[in-house]
């Protein structure tokens, strides 16, 4: 991350353009020359900003969105959802492999790969949901589509309801254990499908706030992902494998229904969005 900071150039728009009229008002000797985001103070100089507007910009406002803007909290929520999935099978997969399957930690641990292996394979969907996604860029004379990143979400919430139910009820000592590693692929491909997408789509919704827009999604990720590993080992004990499973799969067959709800009304609602509007 320091490496990145350090060569990659500024492309955030309006701090480009305070540096080109800071850099004008330098060569011009004039300081009316202004900035959007600039005004002049009662000394006729720019006024700097304040400790407190910086609080409401950069602290403030990834609350204030995630409290009041519909796309990004159905963003939010499901990659919080995917990422407390991660969180919730480190606690699983041990209780599951060793309980059931009398695998050590080491082997248990080597079940996670068939998730890698999922992320893996989604690699050419993914690709070609981009291709659509830019082919709907195109028709729309080069503007974005952010609806055009939803399919990606349709699909993944049924592929976790399938990895779900699969991992839940084959995880038995009757049923070889590679049935229910197996069922990692799935969930694999869904996790990629759903972050891949829906950071895209909260990025092209608002553009300009992108920054704020991903720092409200990092920051109920992270609470999702402290809270889960309290209850997670637990859920596995009391419900057993199949029924917690199967919880998190009526989760996801709950969600089926929100990305076409948003495929079909995305940009009205966005369009009743200030900050959409304004992106």
């Amino acid at each position: 991350m320091a490496l990145v900071i350090a060569i990659q150039k500024e492309s955030y728009a309006p701090v480009l353009l305070r540096r080109k009229a800071r850099r004008m008002r330098s060569e011009s000797g004039r300081n009316d020359i202004l900035a959007p985001a600039e005004e002049l103070g009662s000394d006729k100089k720019v006024a700097p900003v304040s400790w407190g507007q910086i609080s409401r910009d950069y602290i403030g406002r990834p609350f204030h969105m995630l409290c009041t803007e519909l796309p990004l909290m159905y963003a939010t929520l499901w990659t919080s959802f995917c990422y407390s999935i991660i969180f919730i099978f480190f606690e699983a997969y041990p209780e599951t492999f060793i309980g059931t399957y009398g695998f050590n930690a080491g082997e248990a641990g080597l079940t996670f790969l068939a998730i890698g292996v999922g992320i893996a394979l989604s690699a050419p969907i993914v690709g070609w949901f981009n291709k659509r996604s830019l082919a709907a860029r195109v028709a729309a004379g080069g503007k974005s589509v952010p609806e055009s990143r939803l399919p990606q979400v349709a699909l993944s919430a049924p592929l976790f309801a399938i990895g779900f139910f699969w991992f839940g009820w084959t995880a038995r000592s009757s049923i070889h254990w590679i049935v229910p590693t197996l069922a990692g692929l799935p969930i694999g491909v869904s996790l990629m499908l759903a972050f891949n997408s829906l950071a895209t789509y909260a990025s092209e919704c608002y553009h300009i706030y992108t920054a704020s827009a991903l720092a409200a999604m990092a920051f109920s990720r992270c609470a999702f992902a402290v809270f889960v590993p309290l209850f997670g080992r637990q859920m596995f004990e009391d419900m057993g494998t199949a029924w917690a499973s199967s919880l998190l799969a009526f989760i996801s067959i709950a969600a089926i229904p929100v990305p076409f709800i948003f495929l079909k009304h995305g940009k009205a609602i966005r369009l009743r969005s200030k900050m959409c509007i304004d992106a």
